[in-house]
């Protein structure tokens, strides 16, 4: 990889870190803090048996399992995009100079120049 692709890429990820950090400072805190608290009420009710306290809890943390599973999958799409592009970029530079990248290693050399 070269320094201006492990550039890229550091930047790119950098960016990702900071919209997951902001999305987990401005609603995902919020969510959890609002879920906590709900959950903590479940404990004040003794009446309740072991599984209904379970189930108690995990109906007021389902909000951020939703949440967190709508990050996953968009981080997921995210990953697929770029590797698509990836792919198309490569599929580009292959069809406009296929000798510069045939598999013989010494014509690869060359598109590290482009």
């Amino acid at each position: 990889m070269s320094q201006e692709e492990h550039r890229l890429q550091q930047r790119l990820q950098g960016a990702v870190k900071s919209t997951i950090e902001e999305i987990d400072k401005e609603k995902l805190r919020k969510l959890r803090r609002e879920c906590t608290s709900r959950s903590l009420g479940c404990f004040d009710n003794a009446s309740l048996t072991m599984e209904q306290l379970d189930n108690c809890l995990m109906q007021y943390n389902k909000p951020m399992e939703v949440a967190q599973n709508i990050i996953q999958n968009e981080m997921a799409k995210l990953q697929d995009r770029l590797q698509r592009c990836g792919s198309a970029c490569q599929d580009a530079v292959q069809d406009k100079y296929p000798r510069l990248t045939s598999t013989s290693g010494k014509e690869y050399e060359g598109i590290k120049s482009l």
